[in-house]
């Protein structure tokens, strides 16, 4: 039964030759597309897993604040002098 159904689809391709190489391109560009997402995800949820206490990696950042209290700037980077505070003024640790 399954080898007349691969018989007629490859008749079907051989006869609408146009049409099927536009659905099989589609099929490609989206399963293209679906496996370079899937592998970008997997990269950033693997991030930082190389690490035994991967779940103890803090990001430090600062803030910039205008007249109306608003934060109107943020940034990812902080001077290296504040390496001395964070032992003494967040005794979490």
């Amino acid at each position: 039964m399954i080898r007349n159904y691969f018989k007629i689809a490859w008749r079907n391709l051989m006869k609408y030759k146009f049409i099927s190489f536009i659905n099989l391109f589609g099929l490609t560009v989206g399963l293209t597309c679906c496996l370079l997402i899937a592998t970008y995800i997997i990269n950033e949820l693997s991030y930082d897993r190389y690490n035994i206490k991967g779940e103890n990696i803090y990001r430090v950042t600062r803030s910039f604040n205008n007249s109306e209290e608003v934060v109107s700037l943020s940034l990812s980077t902080i001077s290296p002098p504040f390496g001395y505070y964070f032992p003494t003024d967040f005794p979490e640790n």
